[in-house]
């Protein structure tokens, strides 16, 4: 459903984190049955702010953390898992962007590959090194 934002709110509410905004939505009526829509009704909306942006998405599950900072596991070209230190950005429901990596002893941070094979499940019994059997997992 579209609508027209009409009012934001300029101040946070610091006990529920939400910002107040009107909007006009079309709520026309059907042939049977009520309106969608009923006066003073409220939801919860997301309004995006910005252009679309391209991003590589995990899921969150596929994150670990180790003091404060965030790794994730790849299956290199020998079915090998190597941790790699990730820089995370924005939560999309249960996935995250991951903004860029960097592999122990690197200098610098690169971007992730699309076709890189991620552990997603096991993190925890992982380790640098050993041999993984990766299967594919549904997206």
């Amino acid at each position: 459903m579209k609508g027209t934002v009409q009012f934001i709110n300029n101040q946070v509410d610091s006990k529920t984190g939400t910002i107040v905004i009107k909007a006009d939505l079309p709520n026309p009526k059907p042939d049977t049955g009520g309106r969608v829509l009923t006066p003073g009704m409220f939801a919860q909306i997301r309004i995006p702010i910005g252009r679309p942006r391209t991003a590589l998405m995990v899921p969150e599950a596929a994150l670990g953390s180790d003091q404060g900072s965030r790794y994730l596991f790849v299956v290199n070209a020998e079915n090998k898992a190597m941790r790699l230190s990730a820089e995370v950005g924005l939560l999309d429901g249960d996935l995250r962007e991951i903004v860029a990596v960097k592999a122990a002893g690197e200098s610098a941070s690169r971007s992730l590959e699309a076709d890189e094979q991620i552990v997603v499940r096991g993190i925890q019994r992982v380790r640098s090194g050993i041999e993984v059997a990766a299967k594919a997992a549904d997206q």
